[in-house]
C-alpha cells in the first residue's frame, strides 16, 4: 500500500547565514511537530565561492537536545565545537553531530575551499533526540563517503545512498538512537517508477533539492525545493524523475513527546529551555 501524501510545500526565504544563505524546508515549530523525530531540514544551494578569500565562518549557534546531521555534497566544510570536535567534511562526507546537553557549533569553509574557490552545497537535518538522553555527552559520527554504502536503483533509475537505516537489506553508515531511514538519493529522468520501502506507521518526508518527480499519487510533479510530507498509513513511496533529481529522504519512529524550543534549544518544555539559557549563560556549553 502506499503512502498517503498529507501535503506538498514549497522551501523557505533564504537566510544569511554567514557566507552562504540557507533555505529553511521546515522547523520543530511547525511540520516537524508531528514528524518528530524529523523536526527540521535546511539546505544550502549551490553557491559560488571566489579563490583567496578569507576563510569565512558562520555565526557560533548554542544547540542543545537534538542531533545535527550534515550531508556535504560539494566544497569543504570545517565544524567545530566546544565540546572539542574538529572535524574537515570534504564532497559526500555526513556529520552526525548530537548536542546533548549543550555545545557551541560554528561552520567554516574548509581552507582549500578558501585557497582555491569552488562550489558548496549542503544539507542540514535535526533529529529529536528523546527525552532519556536528551542530556547526554555531546558526541559526533564524521562519515567518510567512502564508507557510504551506495545502492544501484532498478532499470538504471538512479542511486541511493544508505545514510542511516536499511536499503533492500543494504545497512546504512551511521548510528542512530533510534530507528531511521536516511537516504540520498539521485534519480534519472525516466518512463519507469522506482518504487521504496518505508516501515508502516511512520512519517516520511522527502525533500528535492533539484529535478521534478513524481510520487505516489500526489497529482502535480513536486519541483526543486520543494517537500512534501508522507503519512503514517502505507509503506511504499513510488518515484518518476521527469528530470534528472537529487533527493533526500528521512523517516523515523514517531517520537511522541512534547517540543518546546528557542532556536536550536530544543526541550520538552518552556521551564528546561529556560534551564538551558540559564546554562549557556553560565558558561556551561564550554567555549570555541
Amino acid at each position: 500500500m502506499k503512502k498517503s501524501i498529507i501535503g506538498v510545500s514549497a522551501a523557505g526565504t533564504p537566510a544569511a547565514s554567514g557566507f552562504w544563505n540557507r533555505i529553511p524546508f521546515f522547523g520543530y515549530q511547525g511540520m516537524g511537530r508531528q514528524a518528530n523525530p524529523c523536526i527540521g531540514a535546511s539546505y544550502v544551494a549551490p553557491v559560488t565561492l571566489p579563490a583567496g578569500s578569507p576563510a569565512a565562518s558562520s555565526e557560533v549557534q548554542a544547540q542543545c537536545g537534538f542531533e545535527e546531521v550534515t550531508l556535504l555534497f560539494q566544497g569543504q566544510l570545517q565544524v567545530r565545537d566546544s565540546a572539542g570536535h574538529d572535524s574537515l567534511l570534504e564532497a559526500g562526507d555526513v556529520l552526525w553531530n548530537s548536542a546533548g546537553r549543550g555545545l557551541l557549533r560554528q561552520d567554516s569553509q574548509g581552507p582549500r575551499l578558501a585557497a582555491e574557490g569552488g562550489t558548496l552545497e549542503m544539507a542540514s537535518l535535526w533529529v529529536n533526540l528523546p527525552a532519556a538522553v536528551k542530556l547526554s555527552d555531546p558526541h559526533r559520527q564524521h562519515l567518510a563517503a567512502t564508507a557510504i554504502p551506495v545502492c544501484a536503483l532498478p532499470d538504471g533509475a538512479g542511486q541511493l545512498r544508505v545514510i542511516a537505516g536499511e536499503y533492500e537489506g543494504t545497512q546504512g553508515a551511521a548510528e542512530t538512537v533510534a530507528p531511521l531511514q536516511l537516504w540520498d538519493i539521485r534519480l534519472q529522468a525516466s518512463d519507469s517508477e522506482t518504487r521504496l520501502q518505508l516501515p508502516s506507521c511512520w512519517y516520511g518526508v522527502l525533500l528535492v533539492l533539484e529535478g521534478t518527480v513524481q510520487v505516489n499519487y500526489w497529482p502535480q510533479p513536486v519541483t526543486r525545493q520543494q517537500l512534501v510530507f508522507m503519512g503514517a498509513v502505507g509503506q511504499e513511496v513510488s518515484l518518476q524523475a521527469t528530470q534528472d533529481a537529487h533527493l533526500v529522504l528521512i523517516s523515523g519512529e514517531p517520537l511522541e513527546e512534547p517540543i518546546a524550543g528557542q532556536g536550536a534549544l530544543v526541550m520538552l518544555e518552556p521551564g528546561q529551555v529556560q534551564d538551558c539559557l540559564q546554562q549557556l549563560e553560565a558558561g556551561k556549553f564550554g567555549v570555541l
